[in-house]
């Protein structure tokens, strides 16, 4: 390709530029300025916030009574305890959050409902702490409702569950749970902002865009050479690190400081000598 093509080809990408603004981040959102979008334990405290009833979201039980009905259609559940959870009440739910180390724990004394919810972001069960967790749950509510939940971004069953009694919810589900409920929501609130903030956190973080996927690979095959071109010169901090220290290293060479030798040094080391270790051979 000559000179002229090239730019040819980077003016198209100019003029067009504009094709990149979809990309970019344009709103506020609360997850990123605190750079908490994949912690862990800040989604579990967003999620038992909205999953309980008595906190003050304003959403009351909606969110929590939508899982429970994702739970009885979904198939997680035998028929009798899902009519059971399409028709509980919500009157005393206790919601709470690191009890036995567990993530999520929903208790409701009068329904006799226990929901156990272990919450994996970027990491997986380990040291059998899905059996710890059953096990405690099991003798502590021997005669109640007991449902397992394994919370990820793909839906991954445990590595470790010799129970099988946790079922595999994905975050898309926890998503179109909170946009069914926001989608209710007659006015914007800074608690109903604050939820869509988590929603698009949760959509970036913890789901594959195939819009964004489809707008990338469109950009690409009308710009292709010139993203090329942008990509193979672009900045090397490597390079750029290696050249400061090596004029570092030149100016202490030139007091006698050190003894630099330049035609062994490379991007990844520079190698050179202090006045001490010189009496010493190279191997």
């Amino acid at each position: 390709m000559t000179n002229d093509n090239i730019a040819k080809k980077l003016k198209d990408f100019l003029l067009n530029i504009e094709c990149l603004s979809p990309l970019e981040k344009s709103s506020f959102n609360i997850f990123d300025v605190l750079k908490i979008a994949r912690t862990e334990i800040r989604h579990s405290n967003v999620l038992a916030w909205l999953l309980n009833p008595n906190e003050n979201h304003g959403f009351g039980k909606a969110f929590i009574a939508r899982l429970n009905s994702y739970i009885a259609k979904d198939g997680l559940v035998t028929d009798d305890v899902a009519f059971k959870l399409l028709t509980m009440k919500y009157s005393d739910i206790v919601v709470y959050r690191e009890w036995q180390n567990i993530d999520i724990l929903i208790e409701s004394q009068k329904e006799k409902y226990i929901l156990c919810i272990e919450n994996k972001v970027d990491s997986q069960d380990h040291d059998g702490q899905l059996d710890k967790y059953y096990n405690v749950i099991e003798d502590k509510y021997p005669e109640f409702t007991k449902i397992y939940l394994y919370l990820t971004p793909e839906g991954l069953a445990p590595l470790q569950d010799s129970n099988s009694a946790w079922g595999c919810i994905k975050y898309e589900t926890i998503i179109r749970i909170i946009e069914t409920e926001l989608e209710k929501a007659i006015y914007d609130s800074e608690t109903v902002n604050f939820i869509r903030s988590y929603l698009n956190t949760l959509r970036r973080e913890t789901m594959e865009n195939n819009e964004i996927i489809e707008l990338c690979q469109q950009i690409y095959a009308e710009h292709k050479e010139a993203l090329d071109l942008i990509f193979e010169n672009r900045p090397d901090r490597l390079q750029n690190v290696s050249e400061f220290f090596k004029d570092w290293c030149k100016k202490q060479h030139e007091k006698g400081l050190i003894y630099l030798d330049e035609e062994k040094c490379s991007k990844s080391y520079i190698r050179f000598r202090t006045p001490f270790t010189k009496k010493f051979p190279l191997r």
